[in-house]
């Protein structure tokens, strides 16, 4: 249960598997905040690490847990929304912020994000700035395109409200506890579970907020870094992504009815043509690794959809 002896405005949650090499770096970022250490706290959520993550996390406790509200859970269900679910029981602040377990948090992050819920009244949630921190440099085959298959969200330095063609990423989200306990939290049917790639919460939970009437804004002044490493570039990797996300919106939409399935159908065949004609531009312009890359990935977006 959430410790009552504290009483933060913001809960951040670090839900975490297998990041032994970036955990430490993730949440010392979070506790050199400019924000004053009473008003958050942050909570690692362990969903069965194999690795020493764990044994990490206690260092971490024993180095900061006296001087700031750092918490350790064991999420012993296996999946990350059943770790973000686990994140919310477990948090006292009114305010939920996720960030990645292979992020790190600009100095004034915690602060952005309270300055703006408590200047607009009306914000139901806000998801920020991801810059990728390529450690082998950024591949030659990126584009616009595909720059969310590596969770980058950087759409200038204006504030504006999500509409539902763009929405925050779960590396950089935060919404309030009431709506997210109020829609019964995060689908444990979507989502990555241990090593798989799947996805589709993070799309679920923005449009089940957003249908609330609540108003999400892009707030680019809450920055991260997302530490990408070279395997996430693999093609076995990005192949894996890119199937998850094809059948994680295949199961999304066959919860909201044949006729939502239907018309996520036909979108994807429209992106498929999008794809076909950037793709050929790319050709034109001679980049065809870039050509390549798209098609690749629209292939095996379809390959996940029809997987399910």
């Amino acid at each position: 249960m959430p410790n009552s002896t504290i009483n933060p405005i913001i809960s951040v949650i670090v839900c975490s598997y297998n990041r032994e090499k970036y955990i430490v770096d993730a949440i010392e970022s979070l506790i050199n905040q400019t924000l004053e250490k009473e008003k958050y706290e942050i909570l690692i959520i362990d969903n069965n690490s194999k690795d020493n993550t764990a044994q990490l996390c206690f260092q971490l406790l024993e180095k900061y847990s006296d001087k700031y509200n750092l918490f350790y859970f064991l999420e012993t269900q296996q999946g990350l929304s059943y770790a973000r679910n686990r994140g919310i029981q477990e948090a006292k602040g009114e305010l939920i912020c996720y960030i990645d377990d292979d992020a790190i948090a600009e100095p004034d992050f915690l602060e952005k994000i309270l300055n703006f819920f408590e200047e607009n009244d009306q914000v139901g949630g806000v998801g920020g700035k991801i810059i990728p921190k390529y450690v082998d440099g950024e591949p030659n085959w990126m584009n616009p395109f595909m720059e969310g298959l590596v969770s980058k969200v950087d759409y200038g330095n204006a504030v504006f409200k999500f509409n539902g063609t763009k929405y925050p990423i779960g590396c950089n989200m935060t919404y309030k506890k009431s709506d997210l306990v109020g829609i019964g939290m995060f689908d444990p049917d979507l989502g990555r579970k241990g090593d798989t790639t799947d996805g589709g919460e993070e799309k679920d939970i923005f449009f089940k907020i957003y249908h609330l009437g609540r108003d999400i804004y892009y707030l680019p002044s809450a920055s991260v870094q997302h530490v990408i490493e070279q395997p996430r570039l693999n093609y076995d990797y990005i192949k894996k992504i890119s199937i998850g996300i094809g059948k994680s919106e295949r199961l999304r939409k066959k919860k909201e009815g044949a006729i939502q399935e239907f018309m996520n159908f036909i979108k994807l065949i429209l992106k498929f043509g999008a794809a076909s004609f950037i793709a050929l531009f790319y050709l034109l312009t001679l980049k065809p690794a870039k050509a390549k890359a798209i098609m690749v990935f629209r292939l095996d977006v379809f390959r996940g959809y029809f997987s399910v």
